[in-house]
């Protein structure tokens, strides 16, 4: 499965609390497990629509994905 958080700069973007000893590498299998669920909820073809729309991004695209990949990050920081 595809990741909307890619990397510690997006990661930081969504949670800014973060010091440097938490970083991307350490939460990648959060983040997967994190990315399953919230795909769970908003299903498969919408999660696909959100993954497109990151690699296409624009301005209006950013809010959508901004609102699924805060879930993301948030819940995978949790595990």
């Amino acid at each position: 499965m595809k990741l909307l958080i890619k990397n510690n700069k997006e990661l930081i973007k969504y949670l800014p609390m973060l010091d440097a000893s938490i970083t991307f590498d350490r939460l990648t299998q959060d983040l997967i497990l994190a990315t399953e669920e919230v795909a769970k909820i908003i299903g498969d073809d919408m999660y696909d629509h959100v993954m497109n729309l990151y690699e296409n991004s624009t301005d209006e695209s950013k809010q959508l994905i901004d609102i699924i990949a805060y879930p993301i990050a948030v819940d995978a920081y949790r595990k």
